[in-house]
């Protein structure tokens, strides 16, 4: 999926200007605002101001940001993590896909969690993984046979998934 930003006069004039498919796209989506791209430069400016840099510390556990970059406990600047997290993350793009391919092949984790809200979040990590061709997934047939043998993807939106992981 490709996902636009724009105000509300730019937004308009995309829907109007492009054909309606599968009855739902171009789809908005509530409560979300330009989220990753120079639109939000103001937040990004309020965040540094409001934010103190002690907030920010070494990761207990590695993060991997937008660009697929990872930050690894022990060797992270926190200046650097606080400047990347309140200015490139608000204002720039979030390459999702890369984020999830570099997770799945620079830690080969047993599973991948959603955590939420919902589930909504699902269906892209798991096209992520057959672009990947991660664990030999190739289709979405073959990612479906092996969630019900044994699942590489739980969503704790789904309460029968989120046994799997919590209590």
């Amino acid at each position: 999926m490709l996902v636009l930003a724009g105000n509300d006069a730019g937004l308009q004039a995309f829907a109007g200007a492009v054909p309606r498919l599968q009855d739902r796209f171009p789809m908005r989506l509530a409560n979300h605002a330009a989220f990753h791209t120079p639109l939000q430069a103001p937040v990004a400016t309020r965040g540094q101001s409001l934010l103190a840099s002690d907030l920010f510390r070494q990761p207990g556990l590695p993060l991997i940001d937008g660009r697929g970059a990872v930050w690894w406990p022990g060797s992270t600047d926190p200046a650097a993590l606080r400047a990347y997290t309140l200015g490139h993350q608000v204002t720039e793009p979030y390459d999702f896909t890369h984020a999830v391919t570099i997770a799945a092949r620079e830690f080969a984790p047993d599973l991948f969690i959603i955590t939420g809200p919902g589930d909504t979040m699902g269906g892209a990590v798991a096209q992520t993984l057959i672009a990947a061709g991660w664990r030999g997934l190739s289709d979405k047939a073959g990612f479906q046979a092996r969630q019900e043998e044994d699942p590489v993807l739980v969503s704790m939106g789904r309460m029968a998934q989120r046994g799997r992981v919590a209590e």
